[in-house]
């Protein structure tokens, strides 16, 4: 049996803050690997012009090189279109039964969960890691919505003290179109990538 986080999202590009929350996860949740679950076709950016899907995935190979227990998957691209969270662990919980999955959101997404497809699924296929902010981490509004999402869905979830870094995908990409620096908001060879490929110019 393995424990296996995974932390999904659009990675447009990958930053420094998605791979400090990944090794976080590792280390105070005994993960044995975290995997960054690229989104060929996110649900909530349908109306939003985003990378190619290439681009993106090899990106956040670079960012996840050298990182022990960081691994990236392609694993959305073969199931249908768009790449529900609750249809992804569907088919990795038919394929790998004897595992546990742990799927690894901010505070927000916390907030949002009902707003899910299926939340129901997600809450009952696997357990959920919320990354929060130190100063957050005792909450009320937190400890509050934990349990009711308890209560009604019984789910699982564990809190992960995360370092707060305040790094966007969006911000670096109007960095980039506006000729400012992103060097230390992404990892060197994804830096290295973009300008090559001349990626988020126009």
């Amino acid at each position: 049996m393995k424990r296996i986080g995974l932390l999904g999202g659009t990675f447009d590009p990958p930053h420094n803050g998605h791979i400090i929350l990944a090794e976080n996860a590792l280390k105070q949740m005994n993960l044995d690997t975290v995997i960054l679950l690229v989104s060929p076709d996110p649900p909530h950016k349908q109306d939003k012009q985003i990378t190619a899907f290439s681009h993106r995935y090899n990106m956040s190979g670079l960012a996840a090189e050298g990182k022990d227990g960081i691994l990236v998957s392609d694993y959305e691209t073969h199931l249908p279109v768009p790449s529900y969270t609750a249809q992804t662990l569907e088919h990795l919980k038919d394929q790998y039964p004897n595992d546990v999955f742990y799927f690894i959101i901010g505070e927000d997404s916390l907030d949002n969960i009902e707003k899910w497809y299926h939340p129901e699924k997600v809450m009952k296929l696997t357990e959920l890691i919320v990354a929060v902010r130190e100063e957050n981490f005792e909450s009320r509004t937190i400890e509050d919505q934990i349990n009711y999402l308890k209560t009604k869905y019984g789910a699982v979830i564990h809190l992960l003290k995360s370092d707060y870094v305040n790094i966007s995908s969006t911000g670096i990409r109007s960095n980039i179109i506006n000729g400012k620096n992103i060097k230390g908001l992404v990892p060197e060879k994804v830096e290295e990538y973009i300008w090559k490929e001349k990626l988020y110019l126009n």
